[in-house]
């Protein structure tokens, strides 16, 4: 169980990074990972204040939600990048 909530979230930012170098656009690497990193530190924060208030299951529909909202955007090419 652990491992298939885990998955997505690992592959989000490996399948970012690929299509970053697959696009030739290398030099943006530096600036998703800093992205991915000040994500996880705001993320950690915004999801303990929701758990408080809106308890877990509000925070993992929360997640659920942002996840499906980035995966059609990425497929239908929104980003912008």
């Amino acid at each position: 169980m652990f491992i298939l909530r885990c998955h997505p979230q690992a592959t989000v930012l490996n399948t970012g990074l690929r299509s970053l170098r697959e696009e030739g656009r290398e030099d943006f690497v530096p600036l998703a990972w800093g992205i991915n990193g000040w994500f996880s530190v705001i993320g950690s924060i915004i999801a303990m204040m929701v758990a408080i208030t809106g308890g877990f299951r509000m925070v993992l529909f929360a997640g659920a939600i942002i996840y499906a909202l980035l995966a059609y955007r990425c497929r239908r090419g929104l980003l912008g990048l």
